[in-house]
């Protein structure tokens, strides 16, 4: 058993799970293995945040204003680097399981929907029985309007597909789907034409 104990959230981490232990309060997985950690997944989520420069109460109240999310607020790590954590669950809730968006690749259900699987980026998976995979992709959609708000849009990392609601993950530097850049292109026609 691998233990860290200052672990931070950081481009590597896929998910912090909830650990039932003696002394062990999470699970996190990361591409660079599985390791453990003394202190609740939220405290691992807050520590991160205010490595990055603010509380996760702070940047929750900051969301609250902006965007008027109020529920199941997504923790924005470090903006600059789109590392947002999302939360399945009310972050006070034991069985709340944080994913990490920008690794996140998919979700779900399996075993006749008593079970989700949840797919990252490098083909591994966690598979959890306390949420839907609606609810993640609801979460998500929540974390793309964070995101908006918060990180520079030139480098913006997921969208929603207009055809089947569901979100895509885009790496900075690649082109997003066409029916988007048309969106876009008519959006900004739209404003020349107000504009003139």
């Amino acid at each position: 058993m691998k233990i860290k104990e200052n672990y931070l959230i950081g481009e590597t981490t896929l998910a912090l799970l909830p650990f039932a232990h003696e002394t062990l309060r999470t699970m996190i997985i990361d591409l660079n293995g599985v390791f453990y950690c003394s202190r609740k997944p939220f405290q691992v989520v807050d520590d991160s945040c205010q490595d990055g420069g603010a509380s996760y109460d702070g940047r929750r109240k900051a969301i609250k204003r902006y965007t008027g999310i109020t529920q199941k607020v997504p923790a924005p790590i470090k903006t600059h680097d789109y590392i947002y954590a999302v939360p399945t669950h009310s972050p006070e809730q034991y069985e709340c399981i944080w994913i990490i968006a920008h690794n996140f690749i998919d979700a779900y259900p399996a075993n006749n929907g008593e079970k989700t699987i949840i797919k990252f980026k490098d083909d591994s998976y966690i598979e959890v029985s306390n949420v839907s995979s609606s609810i993640i992709f609801k979460q998500l959609t929540r974390t793309c309007f964070v995101a908006a708000r918060f990180s520079p849009s030139n480098r913006f990392s997921f969208w929603i597909n207009s055809t089947d609601g569901r979100i895509t993950r885009s790496l900075p530097g690649h082109t997003p789907p066409v029916n988007l850049i048309l969106e876009e292109k008519e959006e900004e026609k739209e404003k020349e034409e107000i504009h003139n």
